[in-house]
């Protein structure tokens, strides 16, 4: 797989959708198409190093946890649900 051009950190196949994240120190998070393995879509949020990957299957949400703090997103949408940052929400 290419679409990273520094380590990839993570990576997580959904479990209900088919679509892989995968993330690292490249500042890049994108979303895969896990039946023809072609990036579908980067999602721009400007994330530094990304160290893990969770699913919310009944939320149909991502968690992404980096240096940073933590955000979690709802697919399809544009803005995140919550952003964590030094212990708060955001």
């Amino acid at each position: 797989m290419g679409g990273h051009n520094e380590c990839v950190a993570a990576v997580l196949f959904h479990p209900d959708m088919p679509i892989i994240f995968s993330a690292g120190e490249d500042e890049v998070i994108n979303v895969w198409s896990s039946t023809s393995f072609k990036i579908v879509t980067q999602l721009p949020y400007g994330f530094k190093r990304v160290w893990t990957i969770a699913a919310v299957p009944e939320m149909n949400a991502v968690a992404f946890g980096m240096d940073e703090g933590t955000i979690v997103i709802k697919i399809g949408k544009d803005n995140p649900l919550a952003t964590f940052s030094n212990g708060k929400v955001v």
